[in-house]
């Protein structure tokens, strides 16, 4: 069970990186969309502002409007902090939040920006341990994070909260 989370942490930041690194930079930033884009609020289980696990990629660009970078299987808005892993069959089925220091690692994002919105319990880019804890409960797993950091994983959520130096950096929330 250790190792199956590991390896979907790993391939999630593997993919991300190989993804900003090929991707389709088109220079948006959410253009063409009435939504804000700069306070969205993640839901375990079910999605990120009016997206919802499962849309396709065609309702989730009407929606957030034309991604900055747009790759098959990935659609991304580094100036607004996320990225969300869209399938051809099953729609969007992986959302991760994050800091822009992870974007800045690629030499193809040159605007990006901390997520600026929350989850569903107010928890935030920057949280502590004990924040998220403390909205949360105790993780299903606790473990040492892909960056080195920390690792809170929460199973029947589908969330996983990696901190550095005790504060948040990245919210990933995948399809239960």
């Amino acid at each position: 069970m250790k190792a199956i989370s590991i390896l979907i942490v790993i391939a999630c930041a593997v993919g991300l990186y190989f993804y900003l690194q090929k991707g389709e930079e088109t220079g948006s930033s959410g253009k063409g969309s009435s939504v804000n884009l700069d306070n969205l609020t993640v839901t375990p289980g079910v999605g990120i502002g009016p997206v919802k696990f499962g849309m396709s990629r065609d309702e989730v660009i009407r929606l957030l409007g034309k991604p900055e970078f747009d790759m098959t299987g990935s659609i991304s808005y580094p100036s607004k902090g996320f990225d969300l892993f869209v399938g051809e069959t099953h729609g969007v089925r992986m959302i991760s939040c994050c800091t822009k220091q992870i974007y800045l690692s690629s030499p193809m994002v040159k605007n990006a920006a901390d997520f600026k919105g929350s989850t569903d319990k107010g928890i935030k880019i920057g949280s502590t341990e004990r924040q998220i804890i403390a909205a949360y409960g105790n993780p299903t797993r606790r473990s040492k994070g892909v960056r080195g950091g920390t690792s809170l994983r929460y199973k029947k959520l589908g969330a996983n909260f990696e901190l550095q130096n005790g504060k948040l950096v990245q919210i990933m929330l995948s399809k239960r």
